[in-house]
């Protein structure tokens, strides 16, 4: 009888454990969409970013004060300078700028006139972008 009950115990033991990491696993799977204020980059590479940018063609949008063998952008200067006002903002900021355009477009406007590089752009690219606009060079 003591047996039974030990061995019953026992099981319990392992239903419980099996709960527990079930649950936890189900608590690991990241969101969609992350709305937390940690965000790390690395520190990326400037002359890559500048590459980047040449590869990307993002020079068509945006000037690059200083850089003389850089084209002029051909759509004006609606769009922000890379460098310029950027290098006073966050390395977050210029990520979100270029992975979510739209999301410093005050209302009415809800939309970015700065195409979708998401499937074209590696994550390198990303970082190396951001460390080259952010650089004011």
């Amino acid at each position: 009888m003591k047996k039974i009950r030990t061995t019953v115990a026992t099981l319990g033991v392992i239903a419980v454990l099996a709960i527990v990491a079930a649950s936890c696993a189900q608590e690991q799977e990241e969101p969609a969409i992350v709305t937390t204020g940690d965000f790390f980059l690395p520190v990326g590479d400037v002359a890559a970013g500048r590459q980047a940018f040449v590869d990307l063609e993002c020079y068509s949008c945006h000037a690059v004060p200083g850089d003389l063998e850089m084209p002029p952008p051909e759509t004006g200067p609606q769009s922000p300078t890379c460098g310029g006002a950027l290098a006073s903002k966050s390395r977050e900021f210029i990520a979100d700028s270029i992975i979510s355009p739209a999301h410093i477009i005050p209302p009415p406007e809800t939309e970015s006139p700065m195409a979708n590089f998401r499937a074209e752009m590696s994550v390198q690219q990303l970082i190396d972008l951001v460390a080259f606009c952010g650089s004011g060079q």
